[in-house]
C-alpha cells in the first residue's frame, strides 16, 4: 500500500489527485491516488522484498516525486508538496490608447506592486494566500480603479487597461 499525503495543505485549493507508478524488475504499475488515500500494488512477487522499488508520483499543482525505497514492510507513506505555480501573477498595464502605464498600484489582500517604466508587474503571493484565482485592485491617480478577478496561469501575463478619468 502507498499512502499520499499532502505536506503543504490550503484549504483554498484542492487536494492531489494525481498518478503513483510502481517499477519493480521490468513490470511498472500505475494507479489514481489522492491526499489520504491509499494504492494498493498487489501481486509484487515475494523476490522483490528487501530490494529497492522506485515509485513516481504526478499530481497537477505538486511537485513530482521520483523516488526508491526497499519494500520491507506492507505500507509506505508518501509526502507530497505543492509547486509554485500558483505563487506569481506578472502582467502589463497600459492606458486606454495602448501606452504603458508607469506606478501602476496593483494589490491584493496579502501583497501588492507598482508597475515599472514599461507597464509591468510582478507579485509574488506567499503560499497561504494562493488560489487558482485572485482578485487585484488597481489604481493611478487620474485613472479610474478597477478590481477584477483573475485566474493565475503560469508563465501566462495579465494584461489590462485603465480608462483616464
Amino acid at each position: 500500500k502507498v499512502r499520499v499525503e499532502n505536506r503543504t495543505p490550503n484549504a483554498e485549493l484542492p487536494d492531489p489527485n494525481g498518478e503513483l507508478t510502481l517499477t519493480y524488475g521490468a513490470k511498472s504499475e500505475s494507479k489514481t491516488a489522492g491526499a489520504a488515500s491509499e494504492a494498493l500494488f498487489e501481486g509484487i512477487p515475494a523476490n522483490f522484498k528487501g530490494e529497492e522499488l522506485r515509485l513516481r508520483y504526478e499530481a497537477k499543482g505538486f511537485a513530482d516525486v521520483d523516488t526508491t525505497f526497499t519494500l520491507d514492510n506492507d505500507k509506505i507513506v508518501l509526502p507530497v508538496r505543492r509547486n509554485n505555480d500558483l505563487a506569481k501573477i506578472t502582467g502589463f498595464i497600459s492606458d486606454d490608447a495602448g501606452n504603458p502605464l508607469e506606478g501602476v498600484k496593483i494589490a491584493m489582500a496579502c501583497c501588492s506592486a507598482l508597475t515599472d517604466a514599461s507597464g509591468a508587474f510582478t507579485l509574488d503571493i506567499p503560499f497561504e494566500h494562493q488560489r487558482s484565482s485572485q482578485r487585484l485592485d488597481i489604481f493611478r491617480q487620474g485613472f479610474a480603479s478597477k478590481s477584477i478577478t483573475t485566474p493565475v496561469i503560469p508563465g501566462e501575463p495579465v494584461r489590462l487597461m485603465l480608462d483616464r478619468q
